[in-house]
């Protein structure tokens, strides 16, 4: 939170107001935390969310999710889809395919196709240019080699193939 807000609140401030919105009941404090060490919360309603989230400009709502996308990162976050979320965003385009990479290949690890063909694609979508694209495609030819898909998967590793360095 301090990361979000500043140096306009100090750490107390912050407890009290994040307490003032558990009393409320418009968040609520999660028991486990993602991240060790540090308190979660969480809108109590979606509803609520939602409407807290449109009551920012575009500008502000990217330098959340940068900032967010950053400090998750630097506190050990490994869930690469979250990030690439964060960082697409957060308008930081090349984190996001990066990320979006990461994600996608641990999604073919665990034999999701359909999850790493779409990570692959949103990658793509951001950007990807040179080896990192290469290694996207690459993600594509794989899954529709396993899904038997022959044309398509000769097309992307074709694609992969010009990305990619001798």
């Amino acid at each position: 939170m301090r990361k979000l807000v500043g140096d306009e609140l100090d750490a107390q401030e912050i407890d009290r107001c994040l307490d003032e919105l558990v009393r409320r009941e418009l968040v609520l404090d999660v028991d486990e935390c993602a991240l060790p060490g540090d308190r979660q919360y969480v809108f109590h309603q979606e509803l609520t969310r939602e409407a807290a989230y449109r009551t920012l400009t575009d500008e502000d709502r990217a330098l959340g999710h940068k900032i967010a996308g950053n400090w998750r990162e630097s506190a050990g976050e490994n869930d690469a889809l979250v990030l690439a979320a964060h960082f697409e965003k957060g308008r930081e385009l090349a984190r996001a395919v990066g990320a979006y990479y990461a994600a996608a290949a641990q999604a073919l690890d665990a034999g999701e196709l359909e999850a790493a063909l779409d990570l692959a694609d949103k990658g793509i979508a951001c950007g990807a240019t040179g080896e990192v694209r290469g290694l996207l495609r690459l993600v594509e030819a794989e899954c529709h080699w396993w899904r038997g898909t022959d044309a398509r998967a000769r097309a992307a590793l074709t694609g992969a193939i010009a990305d990619l360095p001798s």
